[in-house]
């Protein structure tokens, strides 16, 4: 699946990987290229180095805007074999907090909505099972932002379950 394969780019220890670039080249800033081995003249401040800082909420944790301004936004979480994760995301309306769990029989994404935001999720589990506490979100089809999406979840905090 492409969440692992994202996964393992941040996580891995091989030569072409950020981890690599932290625990192994002792970088503190964004490399140009994975390693000075693929291009021994690169610079040590480098956007695409970056990548991760993009990478992470909007595609890990899934939080991407709906409309400007995150009054509406998504959240589908692509959390590949990781047990948990956490973000705390800054939006022009408030911070958007959002974590994943996996837990033994099911998975759990919890949201914080800021005021003035309309929420919708995306559960990270094939089975349409799903709860939302408190219980005033719908469940939907293709006629939402994306396929499988549980909302609009209203300011507040939120928790969508879903069974594996």
């Amino acid at each position: 699946r492409e969440s692992e394969y994202a996964l393992s780019l941040l996580t891995s220890r091989g030569p072409r990987s950020w981890a690599h670039m932290i625990y192994d080249l002792g970088a503190t800033i964004a490399h140009e290229a994975w390693d000075p081995v693929f291009k021994p003249n690169e610079d040590w401040n480098h956007a695409w180095g970056a990548a991760p800082a993009n990478i992470i909420p909007r595609w890990l944790m899934g939080v991407r805007p709906i409309d400007p301004g995150f009054a509406r936004f998504l959240v589908k979480p692509q959390p590949g074999s990781l047990d948990w994760a956490e973000l705390r995301f800054p939006s022009v309306r408030g911070p958007i907090r959002v974590r994943f769990e996996r837990r033994a029989d099911h998975r759990v994404v919890l949201v914080s909505v800021p005021a003035n935001s309309i929420a919708y999720v995306v559960p990270p589990c094939d089975d349409t099972a799903t709860t939302v506490w408190p219980g005033d979100a719908h469940f939907g089809s293709d006629a939402g932002p994306e396929e499988g999406w549980v909302g609009p979840l209203s300011p507040g905090d939120h928790e969508v379950r879903c069974h594996d």
